[in-house]
């Protein structure tokens, strides 16, 4: 049986969740689940107590009941966080044997001082003097007109026996070269009070059959491995990966800490559109601010002609107070612009806002009511064409977020970045309007109408090294069109010449 006797993320439909009970005690708030994601530990949600400004706080929430017995050790654990630092809030952790005010008789944590805007991670210990059902109860007790107190991931648990836990997984980062055999590591620690050895470690790729290899090295209690899989994981393909892996030990009291996941890509040379894959917490009230980053590789130079910068979007920023955040873009040569600085207002989330430079909106003029489903200008004047120095592209493009204040958090949960090609014409008198081909750029599929007087003779596709991919003669007449496959050669620049009797068209056509 797991030594874990309950946990509770707050992550359910319902609240409060099953086997628990809240209650107010008072005149103040009682607590209630927060949805916001930007104010949970993990996941989307945790439990907050809201202020009330004529009332103190008297908010209990109590825990399943728990079957202990006499000298039973238990440790509590959970996350927890306030709204504003200069509002400080109170909180106890007290254990009862009913879940009623008057049966909390004993107090395992209290604070009447908590001013921590980042999630912290808190304990209290409990010894039973007697075998009895037991709750666990958390009660805020903040003064009036203070403003909110978070908690998340309660964990309540028996001594471990045996606990193989995953403390970290070590995946290649993503790049543009990587290999049929990248090394896959892991640290275990063995988090119980036995020697472990003899057991499984498991990594799979993208839901696929696990790679599991066996642990022969005794660890001791409180000790660690790092163990790197003799079987590499074949990452050749251009894509996205999702490496999980996981610990499997016979009788494993806590299986919360068994298993962890990493993303990583084969990034396809010649990518046009790349979005983000990963959540980045933005810190409160920091110069520093947050990194989110995207990788690129075989594009040409960023010149303005042959490749310009197309549109970046921010598909969604979680904060709940936008005009705190100053936003830039960076590219690989360490280049800057400002995009958006204290725009918005005093509402939450940033959600699909995409910035050109032909965007008639300067984001700058946006001073309420939010950012979202819309085309901006940035604040710089010179907009994305400020990167159209001829630099090369190649590398890793950076969104960074500042949060300028206090008392309000959030994520970067997903940007995108977009380039797009120049078409050139080598003709004898032929023009882009005599013969059209689109969408250009293109998920794979292109279409050739055919306008000029004289029928297409011979179609031609070339990728970026010279390589003939496709030709074909054929016989298209004014007034009809074709259509071409390029999907099944992969994201990148290609060149398509097409021939007739009035002279030679070539275009250049992006598959992303």
């Amino acid at each position: 049986m797991s030594q874990v006797l309950v946990y509770e993320g707050f992550e359910g439909s319902t609240f409060p969740p099953v086997g628990w009970t809240v209650l107010n005690n008072g005149a103040g708030n009682i607590w209630a689940q927060n949805t916001t994601a930007s104010y949970a530990a993990s996941g989307t949600q945790s439990m907050v107590y809201t202020f009330t400004s004529s009332a103190a706080a008297a908010a209990w929430a109590f825990s399943p009941a728990i079957a202990l017995d006499s000298a039973d050790s238990v440790t509590i654990t959970f996350q927890q966080r306030v709204g504003l630092a200069n509002l400080a809030e109170a909180l106890k952790v007290t254990v009862g044997t009913a879940p009623l005010v008057a049966s909390q008789t004993m107090v395992l944590y209290n604070n009447n001082n908590l001013t921590n805007t980042v999630y912290t991670q808190r304990t209290a210990t409990f010894i039973a003097d007697s075998t009895a059902t037991y709750y666990f109860a958390f009660n805020c007790y903040s003064p009036a007109d203070r403003y909110k107190l978070y908690v998340d991931n309660i964990r309540i648990a028996k001594p471990v026996l045996n606990d193989a836990q995953l403390l970290t997984l070590s995946v290649p980062a993503s790049g543009c070269a990587l290999g049929a055999a990248e090394p896959v590591s892991v640290v275990i620690k063995n988090s119980g009070v036995d020697t472990i050895s003899n057991f499984a470690v498991n990594y799979l790729i993208n839901g696929s059959v696990p790679v599991a290899e066996s642990i022969a090295t005794a660890i001791p209690p409180g000790n660690t491995l790092l163990y790197t899989f003799t079987n590499a994981a074949n990452l050749s393909s251009a894509g996205n990966y999702t490496i999980r892996a996981y610990t499997s030990l016979l009788n494993d009291d806590d299986p919360y800490n068994d298993t962890l996941t990493q993303h990583t890509e084969h990034i396809a040379s010649g990518a046009m559109v790349k979005s983000s894959l990963e959540t980045v917490s933005i810190p409160d009230n920091s110069n520093a601010g947050v990194y989110s980053p995207l990788v690129f590789c075989g594009l040409p130079n960023l010149d303005g002609t042959s490749l310009s910068l197309d549109y970046l979007r921010i598909d969604s920023i979680s904060h709940s107070w936008i005009s705190d955040l100053s936003i830039y873009l960076i590219s690989p040569n360490n280049d800057s612009i400002l995009v958006s600085a204290s725009n918005g207002g005093g509402t939450s989330n940033i959600e699909n806002a995409t910035f050109t430079d032909s965007a008639s909106i300067n984001i700058a003029t946006i001073n309420t009511g939010g950012i979202h489903d819309g085309f901006y200008h940035t604040e710089n004047p010179t907009g994305l064409a400020a990167f159209h120095t001829g630099q090369n592209p190649n590398g890793t493009w950076k969104l960074r977020v500042v949060d300028n204040e206090t008392g309000d958090v959030g994520k970067i949960c997903k940007w995108t970045l977009a380039f797009k090609a120049s078409t050139s014409i080598t003709s004898k008198g032929q023009d882009s309007e005599v013969v059209q081909v689109f969408p250009n750029p293109t998920r794979g599929t292109i279409i050739i109408d055919v306008k000029n007087k004289s029928p297409l003779l011979y179609i031609k596709v070339r990728n970026s090294s010279g390589q003939t991919l496709y030709s074909e003669s054929t016989k298209i007449m004014a007034g009809t069109d074709m259509q071409v496959e390029l999907e099944k050669y992969g994201k990148g620049i290609y060149l398509l010449q097409l021939i007739s009797e009035d002279g030679v068209l070539t275009k250049k056509i992006v598959v992303y």
